[in-house]
């Protein structure tokens, strides 16, 4: 299949695309209500999308490393390890029966209530 580091970076990626386009629809809206108009194609114009498009890579920057950040406080890029393989015993085995019996009971006597 495919490696996890890749397949970790492509669900994360098409995850948080969606996030970055709602961040450029909400400056967008703001650089409207601002009185801007991209109509004409001029320096005024331009220097106003490379702006936009500066300040969008720089909060998705910022975001990828907040986000890392609790990614890692969590565990995420360690490998889990095990102290020592569990085999169930007896006594589990056991106490599992009791838990299926009790609950098959509960279920029987709701079925009698009913």
């Amino acid at each position: 299949g495919i490696p996890p580091l890749l397949a970790d970076m492509t669900l994360l990626s098409y995850r948080y695309l969606f996030e970055m386009g709602d961040d450029l629809r909400r400056m967008q809206i703001a650089t409207r209500l601002r009185g801007f108009e991209g109509r004409k194609l001029n320096a005024h114009t331009l220097r106003t999308y490379a702006a936009l498009a500066g300040s969008l890579l720089v909060r998705s920057y910022e975001r990828s490393e907040r986000i890392y950040q609790a990614m890692v406080l969590r565990g995420y890029g360690t490998d889990t390890r095990v102290q020592h393989e569990w085999h169930a015993t007896a006594f589990d085995n056991l106490l599992l029966g009791i838990i299926i019996f009790v609950a098959a009971g509960f279920v029987g006597f709701q079925f009698y209530l009913a």
